[in-house]
Formats: structure tokens, sequence, C-alpha cells
């Protein structure tokens, strides 16, 4: 029985190695497979590459597998076909970003907390799609329901701000793993006379900081926070200019308060504008 490999590369939806994504080896003639002979599972590596070593290939006929990368809670996403004559390199798949909140009227209905100060249109600026949501000075609004995606952990999310000033104690947040307006996880940018990237824990309407790093931000520009939920409860949060790989700033912590908990929501504190921007979760299976 010949033995031969199947291996390829998952990437996000902007080209970008997917670490950790779930990768499904089955014969396509089976709805049900059972048995490492019929189905391997096996997770991308940091490079979002994969390998079936050594894979059977049957009774000896020419056999079609099918490869399958999956999402977090195994959702399939994409799909592709090797015959395993010789040692194959699959063409990249590409996992889609599910968007929690690319902004349209309507989606303030969704969420509790100060959303009278908040609004959804397609004035200037908006970073992607036709709408942005906007706030001028507004407390926590948190969704736990009616979006289409939530942020899990073991999950890698990413939301895009901007802001039109900076001054003493400028803040804009994006919360996430929230219960409600006074319990959730945040990170924030301090964007005053000494810029501050935060991560921190809110319980009962009290903060406490995780992790912070300086940053150097400018106004007018949309920014992207990089939120990396893993399942050991370690959270991590890059920040980059919309546009460019590299981060501005990155802070960690290991924190379970909310570990189940999969709400988001959004703050700003000042009198300036600050906008909000697709929010997505883009990776799973950390």
């Amino acid at each position: 029985m010949a033995q031969d490999d199947i291996q390829g590369q998952v990437v996000d939806a902007q080209g970008n190695p997917v670490d950790g994504a779930i990768v499904e080896l089955t014969k396509s003639y089976q709805s049900s497979p059972t048995g490492q002979e019929a189905v391997q599972r096996t997770t991308t590596d940091s490079n979002g590459n994969y390998i079936f070593e050594g894979h059977p290939d049957g009774d000896g006929t020419t056999q079609e597998w099918h490869v399958s990368a999956y999402n977090h809670d195994g959702t399939a996403y994409v799909n592709s076909f090797n015959n395993p004559g010789v040692t194959a390199d699959l063409p990249s798949n590409t996992i889609p970003d599910s968007a929690i909140l690319q902004p349209v009227p309507g989606d303030l209905d969704h969420f509790t907390g100060d959303t009278g100060s908040y609004s959804i249109n397609n004035n200037s600026p908006v970073s992607e799609g036709d709408y942005s949501m906007k706030v001028n000075d507004g407390a926590e609004i948190v969704s736990t329901s009616g979006l289409d995606a939530y942020f899990e952990q073991g999950q890698r999310a990413k939301c895009r701000v901007r802001w039109d000033s900076s001054g003493t104690f400028h803040n804009t947040y994006v919360l996430f793993g929230a219960v409600d307006v006074d319990n959730y996880y945040f990170v924030r940018v301090r964007h005053d006379g000494s810029p501050t990237l935060r991560l921190g824990v809110t319980e009962n309407g009290s903060a406490t900081p995780l992790n912070d790093a300086s940053v150097s931000v400018s106004t007018n520009t949309f920014y992207e926070f990089v939120i990396t939920r893993h399942s050991d409860d370690l959270i991590e949060c890059d920040l980059t200019e919309v546009g460019s790989e590299s981060a501005i700033g990155s802070v960690s912590g290991t924190d379970g308060t909310y570990s189940s908990e999969t709400g988001i929501g959004m703050r700003a504190n000042s009198p300036q504008n600050h906008v909000f921007d697709y929010y997505r979760v883009t990776e799973g299976g950390f």
C-alpha cells in the first residue's frame, strides 16, 4: 500500500497564515467516516502549514481524498481535493472573516447601555463597507445576542478605531468577554501626551489593568486592535495601523474571569469624535 503526503496552507481573508486552524482529511466517498484511515485531523503551525504524512491510499486503487479547514466550532469554511499519487502541495485555503459588527443601521438595537450617544451612518470616515459606528464621549454599550457572531475564547478578533483629537484622558475602548456594561475585558488606547495601550478587566464597574504599553499614535488615522483569546486564559493584543502588519504596541495578560463570555462592546470618553468599524473574528482553533 503506497504512502504519500498531503500538505498545504490555510490563510485568512487577508492572505495571512492561520495558526491553529483545524484541518481534516477524509475519503471523499464517506459521508460519516470513522477510523484512522478514514479520517485524520491536524492543526496548522504558526505559518498556517499542515501535513498528513504517509496516509494510506485505501484499497490500492486511486482514492480521492477530501481536505477541509475548520474554525474553532467545527464549521467547514473551505474544501479542496487531492489524489494521493505523489506528494502534493494543495492550493492555499481561505477562511473568511466572520463579521461581528460591520455596522449597518439597526445594529444598535442589539446593544444595551448608553446607546443614545452612538450612531451608525455612512458619513466619513468609514474604514470598511458603507457604514461606521460613531460616538462623541459615550459610556459603555454591550451586545450579547442578536449580532451575526460573537468573540469566544480560542479565537482571534480585530476591530478598527479612529479619533479626531487628543487630550488628557482621551480614551477609545473595545470590549470583549462582556456580560453587561459593568463586567467585561477591554483594550483601549489613551491618546494624550503619553499615549498608552492597555489590556484590562472591569468587574462591577471597577477597572483593573492587566498590562500597559507605550505607543505612538496620531489623530484621524484608523488603527486596529488585534486581540487573541487563548484557551488557557491568556489574552494578547497588538495595536496596528490599518494597512500595516507591524505592531505599534503589544500587551498581554492572563485572566479567567470571563473566559466563557462572548459579548462585545465599545466605550469612548472625551469630547471628540470616535469611530468603530469592522469588528470581526478572523481565526480560531488556538
